[in-house]
């Protein structure tokens, strides 16, 4: 109950924000064109590392107001639990979205502006995962969930969680923006 309070609460206030904000034009992060390869410390099977890169296609912007970005992503994450190495690799489409300059109060706008969120869906393949994968076909959806929080342009620290195949992740980790 207490986390469906606070997105309520969340939503309201991003909302709100919308209704406030004249004349402001919110900002992606990630916009097109923009390339991106992040890297961190996993855990799910065990603990390990991962990461990826993805290149931003295309803008599309919601009513002059809300920019989306759509990329190109990869990702890979391999870990070792119980005797077995996992190795995980996916191909996946993305969407970003974020609120800079989303005219909200100057305190609030301080911890929002620099926040990137995003999805992605696409395919994976577990390419190692010794004889506990053996009766299984290694094919399956991938997907992600994340955040980046920019400390400057071209640097955030980065959270995501997702799901490869067989497989589902964490990683707490840095992104580089180029």
């Amino acid at each position: 109950m207490f986390k469906k309070s606070l997105i309520l609460v969340a939503a309201v206030c991003i909302l709100s924000g919308f209704a406030y904000a004249e004349n402001s034009r919110l900002a992606p992060l990630m916009d097109k064109g923009t390339f991106a390869a992040n890297a961190g410390l996993s855990f799910g099977w065990g603990i390990g590392v991962g990461g990826g890169a993805e290149y931003v296609l295309a803008r599309v912007d919601i009513a002059d107001v809300l920019p989306l970005t759509f990329g190109a992503a990869g990702r890979g994450f391999f870990s070792s639990a119980w005797g077995y190495g996992f190795l995980d690799l996916a191909a996946m489409g993305t969407v970003h979205v974020g609120f800079k300059g989303i005219g909200l109060s100057s305190e609030v706008k301080r911890w929002i502006d620099p926040i990137d969120y995003y999805v992605g869906l696409g395919l994976g393949i577990n390419v190692l995962g010794g004889n506990y994968w053996s009766n299984r076909f290694p094919l399956g959806l991938a997907s992600i969930s994340g955040a980046s929080y920019f400390l400057n342009d071209n640097f955030a620290i980065n959270a995501e969680g997702g799901y490869m195949g067989y497989s589902g992740y964490g990683m707490i980790g840095v992104l580089f923006k180029f």
